[in-house]
């Protein structure tokens, strides 16, 4: 059974999700609804993976998930922006979306 996250938060006017389905799966980062940055997430550790919001210039951010240790641990996901850690939230997945 795969374990379906999504992160989300909005910032600087845009909409960003990280899309995270369990150890060794890929992880998505959309925003606006589209995918800027994809990699898996090892069993049990942290993955950070970089990406734009649009502009002139763009501005750059970080995605910070740690992954479980143990199947009954939740996954904490946080956007890094110009040094400040912001929490996402782990919004419940609805079915069609």
């Amino acid at each position: 059974m795969t374990i379906r996250h999504r992160f989300h938060l909005d910032r600087n006017g845009h909409s960003i999700s990280v899309l995270y389905e369990g150890p060794r799966r890929p992880v998505e980062v959309l925003v606006d609804g589209r995918t800027v940055a994809m990699g898996r997430a090892p069993r049990a550790a942290r993955t950070v993976l970089t990406a734009e919001l649009p502009g002139d210039p763009p501005h750059s951010f970080a995605i910070d998930l740690s992954c479980p240790d143990g199947p009954d641990d939740s996954p904490m996901c946080a956007l890094m922006d110009s040094g400040t850690s912001y929490p996402m939230p782990d919004v419940p997945l609805t079915p069609g979306r």
